[in-house]
């Protein structure tokens, strides 16, 4: 069995956050590592599974301290530009 890939879900408190963690803690190569959002919260809160208790969940600054393999973007298109 190959390794798992661990990702991050920036903006993690929206619907299509909580859409994208769903479907990376049901993925069999993935493994949610990391949840940002602009504010504290639980992942748990909103998804009922035991893995979705050992996601560590952010706030924005600490973004760049946590590194993944890959970082899936749930924010606004605003939010989401490089300029």
């Amino acid at each position: 069995m190959t390794a798992k890939i661990s990702c991050s879900v920036v903006g993690a408190r929206g619907y299509a956050g909580i859409e994208t963690a769903k479907l990376l803690l049901r993925h069999p190569r993935a493994e949610l590592t990391h949840c940002f959002a602009t504010s504290e919260f639980e992942l748990s809160d909103f998804l009922s599974t035991s893995a979705a208790r050992q996601v560590k969940c952010l706030t924005e600054t600490e973004i760049l301290k946590n590194l993944t393999d890959v970082v899936f973007l749930a924010t606004p298109v605003e939010s989401s530009l490089i300029l």
